[in-house]
């Protein structure tokens, strides 16, 4: 027992120099982006998948092609933006890629969002993660133009492999998909070039719901 009470100052001097009860309080909030389901299904197909799944998909996957399509990219920094990209939809939902929605709309109710949620964090994390969010919406250096082509790519791998089964329940179409994806062709020619082949060989396969 005569252990006991050092053990507790030194954590107790932790957790004033962590500021540990707003950390806390972030990663509670942040757990909730587990219960924000997609419209998109997992690869088998079986269930939707859900926001965080989704955030550490894409983040496994810019870890895996970043050494062969992007040599020299700060990789932690993709591996960061894709796992805190999505966190605003705790608050404002998530929004489907092929619905018609206000772009400017969007983002405004996003960036509330993440400055709510990163809030909650000692001021100088807030701020880092705050940032790191905007570089990632803006698409102004060649990490986040790398994170976005491979958030792009993530749903049509899963699309694929599930048979096209949310393009199919959304009635979306092989021409909508083909035009919102051909943006990734001004992020990552390489990554286009991987969601090009994948769309056609959709189209070949007849997994899409609508003609357009």
């Amino acid at each position: 027992m005569g252990e006991v009470g050092p053990i507790f100052r030194l954590n107790s001097q932790l957790v004033e120099k962590m500021k540990l009860e707003q950390i806390i309080s972030f990663i509670t909030e942040a757990d909730k982006l587990k219960s924000v389901k997609r419209k998109n299904y997992n690869g088998t197909g079986d269930r939707l998948e859900n926001s965080a799944e989704h955030s550490w998909q894409a983040a496994l996957v810019g870890l895996i092609l970043s050494d062969q399509l992007a040599p020299g990219i700060d990789v932690l920094k993709v591996v960061k933006m894709l796992l805190i990209h999505d966190i605003v939809e705790i608050q404002a939902g998530d929004t489907f890629l092929y619905s018609d929605f206000n772009a400017a709309d969007k983002f405004l109710k996003e960036q509330e969002a993440a400055k709510s949620i990163f809030g909650r964090l000692p001021e100088q994390q807030a701020n880092d993660l705050l940032e790191l969010w905007m570089e990632f919406e803006v698409g102004n250096s060649r990490e986040s133009l790398f994170a976005r082509a491979v958030d792009h790519l993530v749903p049509v791998i899963n699309n694929f492999n599930s048979g096209g089964k949310a393009w199919r329940e959304n009635k979306v179409s092989y021409e909508k998909v083909y035009r919102v994806k051909s943006q990734v062709a001004g992020m990552v020619p390489e990554i286009w070039s991987i969601i090009e082949s994948l769309i056609i060989n959709a189209r070949d396969l007849d997994l899409f719901g609508a003609k357009d």
